[in-house]
């Protein structure tokens, strides 16, 4: 999944690029700077028509819960080809299937979201202390380097505990609207996963009750 403009896009990577250079911290030790990616990106009528270069942190979510079998076979059409082919008609059917379950999954995901206000609200126990805002910046203080630390410790409050976080993914979402089993790599799977990242995004657009991930690669630090 990928986040362009302000907008959550369905695409396929298929080649890395090399970064156009490095930049230079004022301590002089150069920072290496990850990849750029390849990709084929969704349009707004489920086709796979651009081909263009993102950066590796506009990356929200990788799916790995399918296969295509007998997609590289000799006089095979190639694994990209396939996998274009079972995303577009795929996403044909997600589109319909919205469209019909429309009431039943909104009431599902306000009763999600109501549950994790609920368990947000609830007083900590001796199982769980919630770290506040203005508690950060001093636990951060006490590090090397605490303008790093304070930064993951804010991104760390914004996820919270499964239970009582706001930010959901498609995966979360798919395995909350679907609770009976689906076997794994299947064409239901997929078109599970794209009506779950549908319903985000529709959320995001008129209310945002949910948090998307900004990125769910970790920056680094290169020696």
């Amino acid at each position: 999944e990928l986040f362009e403009g302000g907008n959550w896009k369905l695409c396929i990577v298929f080649g890395l690029r090399a970064p156009s250079f490095s930049t230079r911290k004022p301590t002089s030790k150069t920072v290496e700077k990850p990849p750029l990616l390849e990709v084929l990106i969704m349009d707004e009528n489920g086709m796979f028509t651009e081909n263009v270069v993102v950066d590796l942190g506009q990356i929200t979510t990788l799916w790995q819960d399918w296969k295509l079998e007998n997609a590289t076979k000799d006089g095979e059409v190639d694994f990209t080809e396939k996998l274009v082919q079972t995303l577009q008609s795929t996403h044909k059917q997600a589109q319909q299937s919205l469209r019909n379950n429309i009431f039943p999954i909104e009431k599902a995901m306000q009763a999600l979201y109501n549950n994790r206000i609920a368990n947000r609200s609830r007083p900590p126990t001796n199982h769980r202390y919630a770290l506040t805002k203005k508690q950060i910046p001093r636990v951060a203080s006490r590090f090397s380097d605490p303008s790093r630390l304070e930064e993951l410790l804010r991104n760390l409050l914004k996820v919270g505990e499964d239970r009582m976080s706001r930010m959901v993914d498609s995966s979360m979402t798919a395995d909350y609207l679907y609770p009976d089993f689906c076997q794994d790599g299947s064409v239901e799977q997929i078109e599970r996963r794209i009506v779950s990242a549908e319903i985000l995004t529709n959320d995001g657009v008129s209310g945002g009750r949910f948090k998307r991930r900004s990125c769910q690669f970790v920056s680094v630090e290169y020696d």
